[in-house]
């Protein structure tokens, strides 16, 4: 897919925004504590109110990750129990 100006000009700008994030917020960037999209467009509020809502959106998207893992792991434990069954069911049939 080419690169058009507007995608480049958004993706720059989104880039740049970063760079006034409170010092904490980058080093956590920098470091991986943070995903960018945790960060990403809080650069009106004030640093107290940026680390929060960063906070916020970190706990959110762990919870989205667990619910979804749980969801994975819950429907593969459904499809080994019906394995199972067929298993000790087919050994049976005459």
């Amino acid at each position: 897919m080419p690169l058009t100006r507007q995608t480049v000009a958004s993706t720059l700008s989104s880039k740049l925004s970063l760079l006034k994030l409170p010092p904490e917020l980058q080093k956590d960037l920098m470091t991986g504590a943070r995903k960018t999209e945790h960060v990403r467009n809080p650069s009106k509020l004030s640093p107290e109110a940026q680390k929060a809502k960063a906070n916020e959106r970190a706990e959110a998207s762990k919870r989205h990750a667990q619910s979804r893992q749980h969801a994975t792991t819950a429907s593969a434990g459904v499809g080994r129990l019906a394995g199972i069954a067929v298993i000790m069911y087919v050994p049976c049939g005459r």
